[in-house]
């Protein structure tokens, strides 16, 4: 019964994004991390980063939106000498490039002729496909390859012309080591094009 039940749900889904709206978004925009970390005596600072890519608007005013982007992500480490953060030892760029997921829930809340006002928010899935090695000068620590985090935003829709900010919630450790509190959380800022 419930498998049917189950059966019953996708095809209707699918058949109601069928004849739904469909628009496709081509963004462009930048980035800024903030790694929550608990490695003692080093600082992870932000630095402006980009992201590319596409997503499908299936619906109005309430609407899915599964997309594609490329990103990288910018950000300046310090490794201080002591707990005293006046005395740099080393500092380092780090620059992680990958792909991001997203599937977002969203919902029109202010609609007119050539202005649309969005609030929207789901999970993404984020793959590194390259990263900076010894990141902190140390072999042992690394990025985690795979992570999911949880996002909102808000967007206009100005004609044709989209512009969003949203945030990023890291769900997954961003190192692969025995700290908790790794998170990598991102703000994004990005103008697109509506097809």
């Amino acid at each position: 019964m419930k498998q049917w039940i189950t059966t019953l749900a996708i095809v209707l889904l699918a058949s109601t994004l069928s004849y739904a709206q469909k628009q496709l978004n081509v963004r462009v925009g930048a980035n800024f991390s903030e790694i929550n970390e608990g490695y003692p005596l080093k600082e992870i600072n932000a630095q402006a980063g980009i992201i590319a890519g596409a997503s499908l608007r299936l619906g109005d005013l309430l609407y899915i939106e599964p997309g594609v982007y490329y990103f990288q992500i910018n950000n300046e480490i310090e490794i201080y000498e002591t707990d005293a953060v006046d005395i740099i030892l080393d500092e380092r760029d780090s620059k992680v490039k990958g792909f991001k997921v997203p599937l977002m829930l969203g919902s029109t809340v202010l609609s007119g002729d050539n202005l649309g006002l969005r609030l929207y928010g789901g999970p993404n899935l984020t793959y590194l496909i390259e990263t900076n090695e010894n990141i902190f000068g140390n072999e042992e620590v690394e990025f985690n390859r795979v992570n999911w985090g949880l996002n909102a935003g808000i967007g206009a829709d100005l004609g044709r012309i989209t512009v969003d900010v949203s945030r990023e919630w890291g769900m997954s450790d961003a190192f692969d080591d025995d700290f908790d509190d790794s998170r990598n959380n991102v703000y994004y800022f990005t103008v697109g094009l509506l097809f």
